[in-house]
């Protein structure tokens, strides 16, 4: 891809009408429009500066995500379908207050280019809310292709573990093809999933609380899945996370990852960017590094497949099935900072 200035131009008039778009969300402005509103009733509900709701409200009608008539604002149906209508498929409020959030981050790649080190920034419980929402807002034919590809490989009886699950994308996709479902995260992230995304109520799903640097589940599991979790880390601890969680697959058992793997998604080497400003060591991975640590772990049939609809990869790997044998000494990295 050609980069020249005027597509920088226009790249930077993107980002500007995204800062709009996000912003008017974050604040509310959407919903305070649902039924027409005057400036001034908009500005009064949600406690906002007149002259600045004024000047966001005819910016979103020049982009046709509102509508006016005289005094009068209405969301139209555009801007319905990206913020308030979480069961639409257009829905991008959660992933969107996210990348606000994310960029923010962007914004100072200079100091970390100084530094080496990630933008040190506590999460609210706003910012940690939206990460969540965001990473429940994968296509259902991205998770449900997956999932069969994994549970086809499975035995018909499984037991399956999703490793820093979160909201349980994955996990209440997996609970309807496996006799059982073991979400492992952190204690934050599973006593917020369970009762904001209903995982406490989901048949054949366990809800685990953890630290996946510091132990695993001790039983043994027909499927174990990472879900986008690789990238945070660096290779080191990536290698000793890897190599313990193939510990847990039983003979046979299989083995699957999704994340943007470099040299096959487009979009891995920004993310690594993404990775650079907000952790110690995360960064994206070609499928020759999943693959070495992989079969450093004792796996076989290592192989890459591209995701339908995601410019993400599903990493694949099984166990041989021989007669299990003592585990070797297992490599541990601590991962220098947790990152939700």
């Amino acid at each position: 891809m050609d980069v020249d200035k005027k597509r920088l131009q226009e790249a930077r008039d993107q980002a500007m009408e995204f800062a709009l778009v996000a912003g008017a969300e974050m604040a509310g402005i959407y919903e305070a429009t649902r039924e027409s509103a005057s400036p001034e009733e908009v500005a009064d509900r949600l406690e906002l500066d007149l002259r600045a709701v004024r000047i966001v409200l005819n910016a979103l009608v020049s982009l046709g995500l509102l509508s006016q008539r005289g005094n009068l604002f209405r969301v139209e149906a555009p801007g319905s379908a990206l913020f308030l209508r979480r069961d639409n498929p257009e829905y991008a409020g959660s992933s969107f207050r996210h990348s606000v959030y994310i960029l923010r981050n962007w914004m100072r790649l200079s100091e970390v280019l100084q530094t080496g080190k990630p933008v040190q920034e506590q999460r609210s419980h706003d910012q940690y809310a939206a990460f969540m929402r965001a990473m429940d807002n994968r296509s259902d034919e991205a998770v449900q292709h997956v999932v069969d590809r994994l549970m086809e490989q499975a035995p018909a009886s499984s037991a399956v573990l999703d490793l820093g699950g979160g909201p349980g994308r994955y996990a209440r996709a997996f609970a309807k093809r496996a006799d059982r479902v073991v979400l492992f995260d952190l204690p934050p992230v599973v006593d917020h999933v369970k009762e904001a995304y209903g995982l406490d109520r989901v048949e054949n799903l366990e809800l685990c609380k953890g630290d996946m640097a510091e132990s695993l589940p001790e039983e043994r599991f027909d499927v174990v899945f990472l879900g986008h979790i690789c990238h945070m880390w660096s290779p080191e601890e990536n290698r000793s996370l890897l190599q313990r969680a193939a510990g847990l697959l039983v003979p046979g058992g299989v083995f699957g990852l999704v994340d943007f793997v470099r040299g096959h998604s487009e979009w891995a080497p920004l993310f690594a960017v993404n990775m650079l400003v907000n952790t110690p060591g995360g960064n994206t991975y070609t499928f020759e590094e999943y693959k070495g640590w992989l079969e450093k772990a004792c796996l076989v049939d290592v192989s890459l497949e591209a995701v339908p609809g995601r410019d993400s990869q599903l990493v694949l790997a099984r166990k041989p099935q021989v007669a299990e044998s003592p585990r070797p000494q297992q490599e541990r990295v601590r991962p220098s900072r947790k990152v939700l």
